[in-house]
């Protein structure tokens, strides 16, 4: 909790707020964490909620009785704020997308439960969609349901994509670690190229790949980060969520690969930083 309200209110950058009330999604935040670092920031929140292919004309209560829920959310969750409410009609993620994109929000806070039918998954297409898509930071949760995370040091992971610029991850990471006075760790998992099976991969080659990576690291950690640490796995894409859990992150920074999103699932909350600015990185 503590180190949620540190991490954000170090982003000076957010302004604007957007909290979508996705009716397939469970929307389960801490309110009272919201509130603070609403407070913090002076920054505006809008809760929006979105009205899947409405009929046409448009009935009154198509948009009136979503309104009026969302206005109950906000007089009663959040009593003391001015806040937004927004009913829109489309498609959910496209809706929360195109928001961000009209300069609605500076962070989207997401669930990313998703319960569809009798099959249930991680990261439901509304999630999935705006973590690939929106232009500004998401945090990702993933519900209240979860245990409570054990007392533990705080530490932040940095998800290392060597396939793409990955400094302004790493530049987000730091921020986030010394604002929270934890230790930063990037980890980065080596598999075979070109999607060879980890089993027959040659050792000579492994250990060449392995020592490569560690250079561009260590490189990047250096000129960014000094002090962090780096952990580097050789084998297939799974052994990044084994990673994160021996290394009991408070935080995950990624970029906007889903992968690597679902790799901290049910471990730890994940900022992930827009492609947009990792495109435009140094």
């Amino acid at each position: 909790m503590a180190a949620w309200l540190l991490l954000l209110e170090t982003m000076p950058r957010i302004r604007r707020v957007l909290l979508p009330i996705v009716p397939a999604a469970s929307w389960e935040i801490e309110t009272a964490s919201l509130k603070s670092i609403l407070n913090h920031w002076g920054a505006e929140l809008t809760l929006l909620h979105v009205v899947e292919n409405p009929r046409w004309p448009r009935r009154p209560h198509e948009t009136g009785r979503p309104l009026e829920e969302l206005r109950h959310i906000a007089r009663t969750r959040f009593p003391e704020m001015a806040v937004t409410s927004r009913v829109e009609s489309g498609q959910p993620a496209e809706e929360i997308v195109r928001h961000v994109q009209d300069g609605g929000a500076d962070l989207v806070v997401m669930a990313a439960r998703h319960s569809s039918g009798l099959r249930r998954s991680a990261v439901g297409h509304v999630a999935s969609k705006v973590v690939n898509e929106a232009p500004c930071a998401v945090w990702l949760h993933w519900g209240r349901h979860l245990a409570p995370a054990p007392a533990r040091a705080h530490g932040v992971c940095c998800v290392a994509d060597l396939n793409q610029p990955f400094e302004d991850v790493l530049h987000e990471a730091a921020e986030i670690a010394d604002a929270i006075g934890a230790t930063l760790t990037i980890i980065h998992v080596v598999s075979p190229a070109h999607g060879g099976y980890p089993a027959l991969w040659d050792r000579g080659e492994r250990r060449r790949a392995v020592r490569n990576a560690a250079a561009q690291l260590d490189a990047a950690r250096r000129e960014i980060a000094p002090t962090a640490g780096i952990a580097i796995e050789a084998g297939p894409p799974a052994l990044l969520s084994r990673t994160i859990r021996n290394l009991e992150p408070e935080f995950l920074v990624s970029g906007p690969r889903l992968e690597h999103v679902l790799a901290a699932e049910s471990l730890c909350p994940v900022w992930r930083v827009p492609a947009r600015r990792i495109a435009t990185a140094p």
